[in-house]
C-alpha cells in the first residue's frame, strides 16, 4: 500500500497568491482558509446557537487567523474605518473560499451575454 503525498500534490495544485489594495498599501491574503476557522466557528456555533453573539476577542481571533497576525495589525494601521475592514474580510473570505472566483467568472460571463430588447405582450 503506497503513502500518499500530500506534499507533493499541495505543491502541484498551488494557487496564485490574491493581492488586494489599501491606502496605496498591498496585501496578500493566505493561500487557502485556515482549516482553524472553520472549527472556531462551529465551535462558538454549538455553544452559542447559529446566531449567538460573537465576541470582540473572537472576531479579533479569527480576523487574524483570515490575514495572518502582521498583515492584520498592517491592515488596521491604515485607518480604515469598521465598514470598510468588514467589506475587506468578506471579499477575503469569499476568495478563500473559492466563492470569488465563481462571482468573478459569472460576471465575466455576463459582460459576454447579447443583449436584446423583445417586447413582450401578455
Amino acid at each position: 500500500m503506497g503513502m500518499k503525498d500530500f506534499d507533493a500534490y499541495f505543491s502541484e495544485t498551488k494557487k496564485e497568491p490574491k493581492q488586494f489594495k489599501v491606502k496605496g498599501e498591498v496585501f496578500t491574503l493566505p493561500e487557502s482558509l485556515p482549516a482553524v476557522i472553520m472549527f472556531k466557528v462551529m465551535r462558538m456555533q454549538s455553544h452559542k446557537g447559529a446566531d449567538g453573539d460573537v465576541s470582540t476577542q473572537e472576531a479579533m481571533d479569527m480576523m487574524e487567523h483570515v490575514f495572518g497576525k502582521e498583515t492584520n495589525e498592517r491592515l488596521l494601521e491604515t485607518g480604515i474605518g469598521f465598514d470598510e475592514y468588514q467589506e475587506i474580510l468578506k471579499w477575503a473570505m469569499n476568495e478563500l473560499s473559492g466563492m470569488g472566483e465563481q462571482k468573478s467568472t459569472e460576471g465575466q460571463a455576463q459582460k459576454h451575454i447579447p443583449t436584446t430588447t423583445k417586447s413582450v405582450t401578455s
